[in-house]
């Protein structure tokens, strides 16, 4: 089962930029329908916009609001709370 949602704010910086803020939430479990609102995962961050003809490039720095304890990446404790993300395209 997956639950997610999203909200974005989009202000122009003159003709090809544009600033954004985010915040982002989900969860995701192996079973049908056993979510709980518990276990619920936000991050929120800025970003940035460069408009081009083919669509926007994007760089977005997400913060976790409310990090996972014992996350292990690569068999390694995670400490970065943070990330930085590069697309094309809106978001949604």
């Amino acid at each position: 089962t997956l639950l997610e949602g999203s909200a974005e704010v989009r202000v122009g910086l003159g003709r090809n930029f544009a600033a954004v803020l985010f915040v982002d939430g989900g969860d995701v479990h192996d079973a049908a329908w056993a979510l709980d609102s518990r276990h619920l995962r936000y991050d929120a961050g800025p970003g940035l916009r460069y408009l081009t003809p083919v669509g926007p490039l994007r760089v977005d720095v997400g913060f976790q609001l409310n990090p996972l304890e014992g996350l292990l990446l690569d068999g390694a404790p995670e400490k970065r709370h943070w990330r930085v993300h590069f697309s094309i395209g809106q978001a949604f």
